[in-house]
C-alpha cells in the first residue's frame, strides 16, 4: 500500500538501506516457524540495536532545536532501519531508551505533515514495534498513539494511505480496554462510521474491524457509536461482512435469545470457511475476530450444546491442516517467506492453534485420528516467538485428551 513517496524513502537510503534490507534477507530458517532471518550483506538485528535507537533519540533532540534538514535525513535513516528490523523483542517498553523512542516518534508524528515521507517511515516503525505485544499495549495506553493516529486519519484523502493507517489502528486496538469516553473516541468513531458507510469498499472491512475492537467489552465506545448511527440501517449496510457483521450485531443488540439451532450450525460451518479465507489472504484482523467470536459463542452454554451437534468437524479441521502443511512444504516457501513473515504468518498460526484448542476441547472424541497431524504442526512452531505458547498449549490439550503420549 506504500505510495510513491514511501517507496522513494527506501530508495533514497544511500542506495543501501532498504535494498539491503529486502534483498540481503535471502531466506528465513525454520527455527521461527520460518521466521529466523539469515542475511548475507547486512545483519539487521545488529543494525537495529541500541546505536540506531540512541542515534534517533539524540538526533531528534537536535532537530527540535535546529530544524536542520540533515537531521531529518538521519531521522529517516534510523526509522527505516527500525521499521525493517526483525528483532521485535528489542521494543520492550520497560527499556528507557525504547520509552524515549516511542515518545519522540509520537512528537514527530504530531509535528510533520502527512505528505512528508518521514511520517510514513515513522509509521513503518510503529507498525513493526506493534508486533511486540507489550509495546502494542504501551503504544495505546501509555504513549497515547490512538489520538495522534485518529488526527492523522482526518488529514488523509489518498485511499491507500487511509487503508494503511486503518490497518495500524486495527492492530493497535485489538484487546484495547476503554473505561471512559476518552477525548479522541468521538471523532475516531465518526470517521470509522463514515468509512464503513462510504463507497470505498477497500476501507470498509478494516474500519469495521477497528470499530469492533473499540466496542468489544467496552461500553463507552458502544454508547458513542449508538449516537452516530441508526442501528438497523448500519447493520444492513455491513451484512455482507460475515463474522464482522455477526460480531457487531451482537455488540449492538447484546442478545442471543431466539437463535435457532440451524442458524448456529450454519455459523460453525461459516466459521471454518472464514478461517480458511483469512489464512489464504493473511488477513490477521478477520482471523482474530473469527477465533474470538467462536470462543465467545462456545462460552454460551445454550449455544455450546448446538456447537457439539455439528457433525463436520473432522473434515473441516482436516482441510485447514492440509492447507497449513501445504504452505509449510511449498517449494516457494523459502522464496516468499520474507513477504509471509511481514504479513504475519506466525501470528496467523498462533490464532489458528488457539482455535484448534477450542475445537479439541469441544469435540475431542471425533478428532482423535487427526491428533498426530495436529501435534506435528504444533511441534514445527513450538520454538516460534509468536506461535510457540499456543503451540505448547495445543500439545497440552492433545495430551490431556489422551490422543498422544
Amino acid at each position: 500500500m506504500a505510495s510513491d513517496e514511501e517507496s522513494n524513502v527506501s530508495d533514497a537510503e544511500s542506495g543501501k538501506s532498504s535494498t539491503a534490507t529486502v534483498l540481503s534477507a535471502r531466506r528465513i530458517k525454520d527455527v521461527e516457524g520460518g521466521l529466523s532471518f539469515v542475511t548475507s550483506e547486512i545483519d539487521l538485528s545488529k543494525e537495529c540495536k541500541k546505536d540506531t535507537i540512541n542515534t534517533f533519540n539524540t538526533t531528534f533532540e537536535e532537530f527540535l532545536q535546529t530544524k536542520a534538514e540533515l537531521s531529518l535525513d538521519e531521522l529517516n535513516r534510523c526509522l527505516v532501519l527500525l521499521g525493517t528490523c526483525p528483532n521485535i523483542s528489542q521494543f520492550e517498553p520497560e527499556n528507557v531508551e525504547i520509552s524515549t523512542l516511542f515518545i519522540n516518534v509520537h512528537k514527530l508524528l504530531s509535528t510533520i505533515e502527512s505528505r512528508s515521507s518521514l511520517l510514513w517511515s515513522a509509521l513503518s516503525f510503529v507498525e513493526q514495534a506493534a508486533q511486540n505485544g507489550s509495546a502494542r499495549v504501551a503504544l495505546v495506553q501509555k504513549f497515547k498513539y490512538m489520538e495522534i493516529l485518529g488526527k492523522l486519519l482526518d488529514t488523509l484523502s489518498n485511499p491507500d494511505r487511509i487503508l494503511r493507517v486503518l490497518k495500524l489502528l486495527e492492530c493497535l486496538t485489538y484487546g484495547i480496554t476503554i473505561t471512559w469516553q476518552e477525548p479522541y473516541l468521538k471523532d475516531l468513531i465518526k470517521a470509522l462510521v463514515n468509512f464503513i458507510t462510504g463507497e470505498n469498499e477497500i476501507l470498509i472491512a478494516p474500519a469495521l474491524s477497528t470499530l469492533i475492537n473499540l466496542c468489544y467489552k467496552n461500553l463507552p465506545p458502544v454508547y458513542l457509536l449508538l449516537r452516530c448511527i441508526q442501528p438497523e440501517e448500519f447493520l444492513t449496510k455491513i451484512e455482507p461482512y460475515g463474522i464482522l457483521a455477526c460480531k457487531m450485531s451482537l455488540l449492538l443488540e447484546n442478545n442471543l435469545d431466539g437463535v435457532m439451532e440451524n442458524d448456529i450450525l450454519a455459523f460453525v460451518k461459516f466459521t471454518f470457511s472464514e478461517i480458511h479465507r483469512a489464512l489464504r489472504t493473511f488477513n490477521l484482523g478477520l482471523l482474530r475476530h473469527t477465533v474470538e467470536f467462536f470462543a465467545d459463542m462456545k462460552a454460551n452454554r445454550a449455544i455450546c450444546m448446538h456447537f457439539e451437534s455439528y457433525d463436520n468437524y473432522p473434515e473441516d479441521v482436516q482441510c485447514i491442516l492440509q492447507y497449513i502443511i501445504a504452505v509449510d512444504n511449498s517449494p516457494d516457501y523459502d522464496v516468499d517467506v520474507v513477504k509471509e513473515a511481514k504479513r504475519g504468518w506466525s501470528q496467523c498460526i498462533s490464532l489458528l492453534f488457539e482455535f484448534l484448542i477450542n475445537v479439541v476441547n469441544l469435540k475431542a472424541d471425533v478428532l482423535k485420528t487427526l491428533f498426530p497431524k495436529m501435534a506435528s504442526c504444533a511441534l514445527k512452531w513450538i520454538i516460534s516467538t509468536k506461535a510457540g505458547p499456543q503451540s505448547l498449549e495445543l500439545l497440552t490439550s492433545l495430551v490431556n485428551k489422551d490422543g498422544i503420549y
